[in-house]
C-alpha cells in the first residue's frame, strides 16, 4: 500500500504492522511442542517409526546428533518447505508460506530444528530412484539432487550448541524405553522397563500395548505412546499395581499429551484387567518368586480381589504360604476359604507369623496360614474371617525347649537392661488430650483383639514400642516414640485411623478387634 503523500510524516504504514515475523513464529512453535532442544532427537525418531521404521540409529556428540533410520523417505514437499524456511533471503511471505506446508506436511520435528539458534542441518535422503541431500545453516540453505545409491534411508544430522549430549541421551532412554528395540542409542539398544517386570504380555484389542507387573512401587502407571515414543502418562488409583504402555498413536495424531490422555481414559478398565489376568496367567510360576516378591505378588491379587477383578481366576491363584499336613506349600484364596468354612471355630484360621518356628506349634492337620501383619489384614478383609495362633507344643524337658526358655528369658532382660525406665508409666490423669485419645481409643481396639495385649499404657521414654507388666500383658507406648506419636497425630485427626494405629503399634503381636476393622473399612469405602 502507497502512503497518501498528503499524511505526513506521522502516517502509519499498515503493511509493515499487519507483517507476521516468521522468525518469532518459528521459536513459538518449537518452545509449544518442546521443552528443550534435547527432545528434538526423539522427535526425529518418532518421524523414522511413524513412517514405518524398524531400526533407528542415533548418534550423539557434543552439539551435535545424527538420526538414521529405515523408513519411509522424507516428502521432497518437506525438504522444500524446510529449505524456503531457513532462506533468509527469501520473501517473509515466502517463508511464512513454508512454515505453513512444513506443519501441515507432519514436519514437526524439522520445524522444531529450524527454531534452533546457532545452527547448521542436513537432511539426505536415500531411494532406489532418487537421492536428495539438503544443507541449511541460519543464513543459507540449498536442496540439490544426486544419483540413486540404491539404498532406502534418511539421516539427519543437526549441529547446535543447544543440543547438550547428557540432556539428549537421558531423554532418550526415559521416553523411548518401551520402543520394542527398534531405537539404538550410540551403538547400544536402549534399556527396555520390561526387564524390570515380574511379567509383562501383550495388551488385547482395542488398547494395542503390553502390561507388565512391576518389582517396585505402589502405584499403578499407563504410559501413553505415540508412534513407540512416550507421550504422556496417566496414574490409575485405587487399582492393583502394574505398568502398562499403549500405543495411541496414528496418522491423525499430533504431539498434545492432553488429547492422547484423553483419548486413553475410556480403556483404563480395560487395561486394569488385563493386568490382572497377566497376574493370575503368572500364578503357577509363583513359586519361584522370593519371600518378598511373593508378598508383593500377593498383595497384588489381594487387591484385585477387593475390587472383584476377575475374581473367578484370581480366587484360583495359589500365592498364600501355608503349612498343610506337615508339608509347605502356596495356597489360593479359594484354599483359604475352605479351610475357614471348615472350621470348628467358625470363620478362623490357624496362623503363624514368618519369624515364627513352626516346630513349636501343634499344627495338626488343619492347614495353618503363614503370613504377616499386612496380608493377614488383607486376607481378613477379603475372606472376612480371623486368625488364630496355633495351640504351643508341649516342650517338656528337652535339650531344644530348654535353650528356647533360656534365649527367650535372656531377651526379656536385655530389653529391660537397654531401657531401664522405659516402662515408667504416666497415669492418664497426666496426659495431654492428644495422648488421652490415642490410649482410649487403642484401649477400645484392643479390648476383644486376638492374641493383644488386653492394657495400653503410655510411658516415658522413646524406646520401642513393646510388651510389658506383671503379666507380659501390656502394650507399653513410650510417649517420645516416633510411632507413637505418628499414630497420635492419625487418631487426632480423624478416629478411624484407630484400628491400622493399632495395627502397627502391635507388631505383629495379635491383632485389634475385628469391628475396628469393619469401622475402619466402612470409613474409608
Amino acid at each position: 500500500m502507497k502512503q497518501d503523500p498528503t499524511a505526513g510524516k506521522n502516517a502509519i504504514d499498515l503493511d509493515s504492522l499487519l507483517t507476521i515475523d516468521v522468525g518469532s513464529e518459528l521459536r513459538k512453535l518449537s518452545s509449544a511442542q518442546l521443552q528443550g532442544p534435547w527432545q528434538i532427537p526423539a522427535e526425529i525418531a518418532r518421524r523414522g517409526l511413524r513412517s514405518g521404521a524398524t531400526s533407528v540409529e542415533i548418534r550423539t556428540r557434543r552439539g551435535s546428533i545424527d538420526v538414521t533410520d529405515d523408513g519411509a523417505p522424507i516428502s521432497t514437499t518437506v525438504l522444500q518447505a524446510t529449505a524456503s524456511l531457513l532462506q533468509s533471503r527469501a520473501s517473509n511471505e515466502a517463508r511464512h508460506a513454508a512454515l505453513t506446508a512444513l506443519e501441515h506436511a507432519g514436519g514437526l520435528a524439522l520445524l522444531a530444528v529450524c527454531g534452533l539458534p546457532k545452527k547448521t542441518l542436513r537432511v539426505e535422503v536415500e531411494t532406489p530412484d532418487a537421492h536428495f541431500v539438503l544443507r541449511a545453516d541460519d543464513r543459507r540453505s540449498s536442496l540439490e539432487r544426486k544419483p540413486p545409491t540404491g539404498r532406502c534411508r534418511n539421516t539427519v544430522r543437526v549441529d547446535s550448541p543447544g543440543l547438550d549430549r547428557r540432556q539428549v541421551r537421558t531423554w532418550l532412554r526415559s521416553v523411548a524405553r518401551f520402543d520394542g528395540g527398534r531405537i539404538r542409542l550410540d551403538g547400544e539398544a536402549i534399556p527396555s522397563s520390561w526387564a524390570e517386570t515380574l511379567a509383562h504380555g501383550p495388551l488385547s484389542s482395542p488398547t494395542p500395548g503390553r502390561v507388565g507387573l512391576p518389582y517396585e512401587g505402589e502405584t499403578a502407571h499407563v504410559w501413553i505412546l505415540e508412534h513407540g515414543i512416550i507421550t504422556g502418562h496417566l496414574t490409575v488409583p485405587d487399582s492393583p499395581v502394574f505398568e502398562a504402555a499403549v500405543e495411541m498413536g496414528s496418522e491423525a495424531t499430533d504431539l498434545s499429551a492432553a488429547r492422547v490422555r484423553e483419548a486413553t481414559m475410556p480403556h483404563i478398565a480395560h487395561i486394569v484387567a488385563g493386568a490382572v489376568r497377566l497376574a493370575c496367567a503368572f500364578g503357577p510360576r509363583a513359586t519361584s518368586l522370593d519371600a518378598n516378591q511373593r508378598a508383593r505378588f500377593a498383595r497384588l491379587l489381594l487387591s484385585a480381589a477387593r475390587r472383584r477383578i476377575e475374581l473367578e481366576k484370581v480366587v484360583q491363584v495359589p500365592v498364600f504360604r501355608v503349612i498343610d499336613r506337615g508339608e509347605h506349600r502356596l495356597a489360593s484364596l479359594l484354599d483359604l476359604r475352605r479351610a475357614t468354612s471348615d472350621a470348628s471355630e467358625g470363620h478362623t484360621l490357624p496362623a503363624l507369623y514368618p519369624t515364627q518356628d513352626p516346630a513349636g506349634f501343634a499344627l495338626g492337620e488343619r492347614l495353618t496360614l503363614i503370613a504377616d501383619a499386612t496380608e493377614r489384614s488383607g486376607l481378613t478383609e477379603v475372606l472376612n474371617s480371623r486368625f488364630r495362633p496355633p495351640n504351643p507344643r508341649e516342650r517338656g524337658r528337652s535339650a531344644r525347649g530348654t535353650a528356647k526358655q533360656w534365649s527367650e528369658s535372656v531377651a526379656r532382660m536385655a530389653a529391660r537392661v537397654r531401657h531401664p525406665f522405659g516402662a515408667r508409666a504416666v497415669p492418664d490423669a497426666a496426659l495431654s488430650a492428644d495422648e488421652h485419645r490415642l490410649v482410649q481409643a487403642l484401649r477400645a481396639q484392643l479390648n476383644e483383639g486376638r492374641g493383644a495385649p488386653s492394657q495400653v499404657t503410655l510411658c516415658e521414654g522413646s524406646g520401642p514400642v513393646r510388651t510389658g507388666g506383671t503379666e507380659h500383658n501390656t502394650l507399653l507406648l513410650p510417649r517420645r516414640n516416633e510411632a507413637v506419636r505418628a499414630a497420635m497425630a492419625a487418631v487426632a485427626s480423624d478416629p478411624s485411623w484407630a484400628y491400622p494405629a493399632a495395627l502397627a503399634l502391635l507388631q505383629g503381636e495379635g491383632l485389634p478387634a475385628l469391628r475396628g476393622r469393619n469401622a475402619w473399612r466402612d470409613a474409608w469405602r
